[in-house]
């Protein structure tokens, strides 16, 4: 690589440029040979390229001398017509001596100032070999759309060709037709006989000028079939074009069928994310429910725990209130049932004193009302018991210690309510963790609320997809249509081809037929002719007989009639009536045997007539 940059440096910068001019052109026209269309007229353009680009190089400026310009090209030449050798180190190690000679070598080196000042005239002569080149490229897209001209006009030609041969069918068949009704009128002929000759003979005249008719129509229909053979030829020669274009179409169909495979593989793939979504969607809606019913009934307890938390303090607070209130009863009764006890004396002062605490407690809510009744009670007991103290003493016992179990009883009570208000208390802290549970579960379902969002988006875009899959599967559908059609018409073209061939060969046929009616035709029209000729003769002759007999008769009535003129004087009609008894049986045996050899010769001619046809 190194020796060939040396070399490229060493040589002038018109050479530099021929060597990326040809590269360029090489890339080129490999892309135009990768076609299989524009193949042939590439190669015509490249060869008519590479010989003025020749031809140019070798004739150089006039001013240059003409030793250096033919060492300079032919490596040029070669680097033309491949490439890749220019490019390669080995071919410019392989080279032979005559390029390494130095000759060449001092014939390139020294550098006169008159070259150097010459070196944009070969630019532009570069720059003119450009244009040209692309003039010739121009061409050859000419050239192209004129064949996709001439492919077209060719489909044109295979149409009217088959038009052409549907008119030359049915003249066919209208020359059968023609043949047919000849030959029925043949028939006829024959079996009207003898006593029709004169219309056989008009008959006869016609179908010579049928038959000269239709040798001009059948010279016409053989001409007709050459050019339809010819416009054969032309279609079977298109056809080829079209399977050309339909190979095309099956693989560009097969492409679609490769990118409508996959789209399809993605969609089912999508589809497939799609349902997992959905099922997703699902059980977070049902989670979603699940968790709002959930703190629902946690709010509605938290309402129920708070609302028997306030009510099992209140009653706290009204138990723990009844309690002192009891407590100081208890003492207060206890201090009067003491006194009562040691003072018996003193219960009128006693009663004096609760009337005026009853009117004193007037005032007072109706349970302190309802405490002074039962406490007025609890006094009348107390008097019954004080009366019989002794007897009670035990019964005062008892209730003290009913009392103090009762005290017990409701100690345990509110034992079991702070039990209970504990309990309470960490049901609060349960509930409270639920909440703080709840809560996080809807930040988590806002966020899947989010993904939803996002795989709606994806939805969309699943929708812009299948459009597009169901636009590239119209178009697949078009191409296919599009294919059929294409084959649909080589197979009725090759059809067409086959039954233009057939009605060829069976025009010939027809034609060989035809031409063997005619003959045919033709001899009976001379035979029937020579049975006119034979006819008209015999007439004649008859004829002549016929006026022979007529005078001979006239002679023999003229004879008779003066005989009976003279015989009727003398023997008054004696030798009249052996007249016409001698001479009537006479007549009539002359009309007789002229009547016979009439019918006779009639009937001869008539018999020798009918068997002349029959040979």
């Amino acid at each position: 690589m190194q020796t060939q940059k040396a070399r490229l440096h060493s040589c002038g910068p018109e050479y530099l440029f021929l060597f990326l001019f040809n590269q360029i052109l090489s890339q080129i026209f490999s892309n135009l040979l990768s076609n299989k269309k524009t193949k042939s007229i590439v190669i015509s353009s490249w060869f008519t390229i590479c010989h003025s680009f020749v031809f140019c190089v070798r004739n150089g400026s006039p001013d240059v001398p003409k030793k250096v310009s033919p060492r300079a090209a032919r490596p040029l030449k070669i680097a033309a017509l491949e490439p890749e050798s220019s490019s390669s180190p080995i071919s410019a190690t392989n080279r032979t001596p005559k390029d390494k000679s130095p000759k060449v070598l001092n014939r390139r080196s020294p550098r006169s100032p008159v070259s150097e000042k010459k070196r944009p005239s070969r630019i532009t002569e570069l720059e003119l070999l450009v244009s040209q080149l692309q003039e010739e490229l121009k061409k050859a897209k000419d050239q192209i759309s004129v064949s996709e001209t001439s492919k077209k006009q060719a489909e044109q030609e295979a149409e009217e060709s088959r038009k052409q041969l549907q008119e030359v069918s049915s003249k066919l068949e209208e020359s059968q037709n023609q043949f047919v009704e000849t030959s029925a009128l043949e028939e006829e002929t024959d079996k009207t006989g003898s006593l029709v000759f004169q219309s056989v003979s008009q008959e006869c005249d016609w179908e010579f000028s049928a038959t000269a008719g239709e040798r001009a129509g059948l010279a016409a229909v053989a001409h007709e079939i050459r050019q339809l053979k010819l416009q054969i030829e032309m279609v079977a020669s298109s056809e080829a074009g079209h399977v050309k274009q339909a190979e095309l179409y099956n693989s560009e169909v097969q492409l679609l069928r490769g990118n409508l495979m996959d789209t399809l593989f993605h969609v089912e793939n999508f589809r497939n994310q799609l349902k997992d979504c959905e099922i997703s969607e699902a059980e977070t809606e049902a989670l979603a429910t699940e968790t709002l019913r959930q703190l629902e009934n946690a709010k509605k307890a938290v309402e129920e725990l708070k609302s028997d938390g306030t009510k099992a303090v209140e009653s706290y607070k009204k138990m723990a209130v009844e309690l002192e209130q009891s407590k100081s009863r208890m003492v207060w009764l206890e201090a009067l049932v003491n006194k009562l006890q040691n003072n018996p004396a003193d219960l009128e002062n006693h009663e004096i004193l609760l009337k005026d605490y009853e009117s004193l407690r007037r005032g007072e809510s109706n349970e302190m009302d309802e405490e002074v009744s039962s406490l007025r009670c609890e006094v009348e007991r107390l008097r019954a018991a004080l009366e019989a103290s002794d007897k009670k003493d035990q019964e005062g016992n008892v209730e003290a210690s009913s009392r103090l179990r009762i005290q017990a009883e409701l100690q345990s009570e509110l034992k079991i309510a702070k039990s209970e208000i504990d309990e309470l208390k960490a049901r609060l802290m349960d509930k409270e963790t639920e909440l703080q549970f709840i809560s996080e579960e809807r930040d988590n379902f806002s966020m899947k609320l989010m993904k939803n969002q996002k795989e709606i988006d994806i939805e969309a875009e699943l929708k812009k997809l299948r459009e597009a899959i169901e636009n590239l599967k119209a178009d697949l559908m078009d191409k296919e249509t599009e294919l059929q059609i294409v084959s649909d018409e080589n197979e009725t073209l090759k059809s067409d081809i086959h039954k233009s061939e057939t009605d060829v060969q069976d025009a010939f046929l027809k034609l060989g037929i035809a031409m063997e009616e005619a003959d045919k035709s033709s001899k009976k029209a001379v035979r029937v002719t020579e049975q006119l000729e034979a006819t008209q003769a015999s007439n004649s002759e008859m004829e002549t007989e016929l006026r022979k007999l007529k005078v001979q008769s006239n002679q023999w009535r003229k004879a008779a009639e003066a005989a009976t003129a003279m015989l009727s004087a003398g023997n008054n009609g004696k030798f009249a009536e052996n007249y016409n008894q001698t001479n009537s049986p006479y007549s009539e045996d002359i009309d007789d045997e002229l009547t016979k050899k009439k019918n006779g010769n009639v009937l001869k001619k008539i018999g020798v007539l009918w068997k002349k046809p029959q040979k």
